[in-house]
């Protein structure tokens, strides 16, 4: 059977995530690791005391770690584990590509720690918001964007799409939104500025340049991207990453992509929070879903995926 990892992006973020996992020696390790190549306190990060999670330029680095470590650990207890294809949502992009060895653990960390400084600058000179829309009238809400100059941002399921921009023109969307009922409920997003939108333009510049820095490879698993909806290939990385960051995202397209391609029937998301896997199951597309977002999670899919292995289900993995 064919399985997938999609990987938590920003927005998923909470307090203390992922500190069960640092009891295990080859998580903490990681985690340990990736503070010396970034300079930061990643376990203080996730305790997240000083509201630490809040600026991208400690978030990004930091959820990477947290998705990757557990990754590292499921390929430890888990050593036949076959994977066709992987996703993240946004910057969990950049776990999927460290995954699959695009680039190397050190290199994407180095990365993401500029990442967040330019996107963190930008939020700072340009303050913005992300409203996530559920159930959607699709039609409507893109007059409304157009109406009110914001865009949306984020194609994630058939029940919801996420749009951004400055903050007033954003709150007077959400007024009309609401006048017009275009949507059933409105949620603001827990992010520093308006992601994937034209605001990022001169970030999109700048990680431009920097990632000609970065030594790619071929993905030794494919790795949809949420930009272009294909593969990612090494010599179009860095075009493609750094157009990422100031334009829509297409979540759902992702997914159908990897079930009409490889034929998924199941699919794990790594890290904080269950939005993607939720989304998985708006589609309706017959993928059986688990998350992984702390120890418990990780015991309980561990199980799941020999009890599948021991029974010989046609279904399995």
């Amino acid at each position: 059977m064919s399985l997938g990892i999609i990987f938590s992006g920003q927005g998923a973020q909470k307090s203390k995530m992922g500190l069960d996992f640092y009891e295990d020696p080859l998580f903490a390790g990681l985690l340990n690791h990736a503070s010396n190549v970034s300079g930061l306190n990643m376990l203080k990060i996730l305790e997240n005391k000083n509201n630490e999670l809040t600026e991208t330029v400690n978030l990004q680095p930091t959820l990477t770690t947290l998705n990757y470590g557990i990754y590292r650990m499921l390929k430890r207890d888990i050593f036949d584990m076959k994977v066709s294809c992987m996703a993240g949502l946004s910057l969990g992009e950049y776990s999927a590509l460290i995954a699959s060895n695009a680039l190397t653990f050190e290199q994407g960390i180095q990365l993401l720690v500029d990442r967040g400084k330019y996107m963190q600058e930008a939020s700072n000179s340009n303050a913005g918001k992300m409203l996530a829309l559920i159930k959607p009238k699709l039609k409507e809400i893109t007059q409304i964007c157009a109406l009110c100059k914001v865009e949306i941002a984020n194609y994630n399921s058939p029940k919801q799409v996420v749009i951004g921009g400055q903050n007033l023109q954003i709150e007077f969307a959400k007024k009309i939104i609401m006048e017009r009922k275009a949507a059933l409920r409105i949620i603001e997003l827990e992010v520093s500025g308006a992601f994937h939108t034209s605001l990022f333009s001169n970030v999109q510049k700048q990680l431009e340049k920097r990632l000609k820095d970065v030594k790619f490879e071929n993905p030794q698993i494919p790795v949809i991207s949420n930009t272009t909806v294909e593969e990612f290939q090494k010599d179009s990385l860095t075009a493609v990453l750094s157009k990422q960051v100031a334009n829509p995202t297409y979540f759902e397209k992702d997914i159908k992509l990897m079930k009409n391609t490889y034929g998924l029937t199941h699919i794990v998301q790594i890290g904080p929070g269950k939005a993607l896997s939720n989304f998985v199951k708006q589609m309706s597309l017959g993928i059986k879903t688990y998350n992984i977002s702390n120890i418990k999670d990780y015991r309980k899919f561990l199980n799941s995926y020999r009890d599948i292995n021991l029974k010989g289900k046609k279904n399995g993995f």
